[in-house]
Formats: structure tokens, C-alpha cells, sequence
């Protein structure tokens, strides 16, 4: 149910009185959203709505950057690493390490050439172990594709339709088939 009293009813207890009140929120343009019910209870919480393009997402493009930050420090299900860290060789300073003073230093670094040393041996062994994921996901993932699949069984004689590639000129308006 995405009705507006349903909204207001988990913007309030799974948002507001679980992280608190933000300064604004950024919703698209929907209905739901742009009820008299919502208006009132962010002016009631205090909270300012700002507003976004309807139906062009390419509005919003000054999250894009800190959304692919995010994207690229998450570990990801097919290689069991973060981009960030395959890319780099070290996980990145969040501002939550910052914020909690929880940043580790390296004490078995000791100088330059021990440094590029254990980054190329520690890159080394983790692209060979993220290839060899993600090539076992891709099993994975041909398998339970091929157990959905029914491949059809042609005869000799039977009739079949071509792909017509070898079409010259207006291929456009040329038969498919």
C-alpha cells in the first residue's frame, strides 16, 4: 500500500523516531508524497521537502558522485570485494572511521619499498580471488538461468526463420527475417 496516510505512517516510525528528524527530505514527485497528510506532518516535524524533476532522474545528478562512492566501497556478492579496495589496495577512510576514531594504522609498514611490496602480493592474491568468484557467481547464475530454460527441438525439414545480415542499403526498413 503506497497511500499517503501509509507513507506518513513509515516516514514517522521507520525514518523520524529511528534516526531522528532530517533537515529536508528529497522525494520524487508522487502522489503520495505530495498529499496535504505529508505537508502537514513535516511541518509538524520540522522538516523541509525539496523537490525533484518529475520523470528525468538525471535532475538529481549532484548525489551521483557520493552514490558511486558508496557503490564502490560496498563488497560486492559476485567478487566478495569492493571495487574501491581491487582498484586501490586498501579500504577507504569513511567519514564513520573518522567520526568514531576507529582508523587503523599499519605498523608492519616500516618503509616505502616494504609498502609497494605486501599492496602488490595483497593485490595480487585479492584479484585472483575476486576472478575466481566471479567466475564461480557466473556458474552460479548460468545455472539457475538454465533450469528456467526449455531449449525447442528442431528437426531435419523443419522450418526455421534466418537473421537476414548480409542486407544491403536501407536496412531500416529491410525484413528481419
Amino acid at each position: 500500500d503506497r497511500s499517503a496516510k501509509q507513507v506518513a505512517k513509515v516516514l514517522w516510525d521507520k525514518f523520524f523516531c529511528v534516526f531522528g528528524f532530517p533537515e529536508r527530505i528529497h522525494p520524487d514527485q508522487g502522489a503520495n508524497f505530495e498529499s496535504q497528510l505529508i505537508r502537514e506532518l513535516l511541518q509538524v516535524a520540522g522538516v523541509k521537502k525539496s523537490r525533484t524533476t518529475a520523470y528525468h532522474p538525471m535532475g538529481n545528478g549532484h548525489m551521483l558522485q557520493t552514490l558511486t562512492f558508496a557503490y564502490d566501497c560496498t563488497a560486492h556478492e559476485s567478487t566478495g570485494y569492493a571495487p574501491f579496495y581491487l582498484m586501490y589496495g586498501r579500504i577507504p577512510k569513511l567519514p564513520v572511521n573518522v567520526m568514531f576514531c576507529s582508523i587503523e594504522r599499519d605498523s608492519a609498514i616500516t618503509d616505502y619499498d616494504t609498502y609497494v611490496r605486501r599492496l602488490r602480493d595483497d593485490l595480487q592474491e585479492a584479484l585472483t580471488l575476486a576472478q575466481k568468484n566471479a567466475e564461480a557467481s557466473q556458474r552460479r547464475q548460468a545455472d539457475l538461468y538454465n533450469k528456467k530454460t526449455r531449449g525447442c527441438r528442431i528437426e531435419i525439414g523443419d522450418q526455421v526463420l534466418l537473421v537476414n545480415k548480409g542486407e544491403r542499403g536501407r536496412r531500416k526498413l529491410a525484413d528481419k527475417w
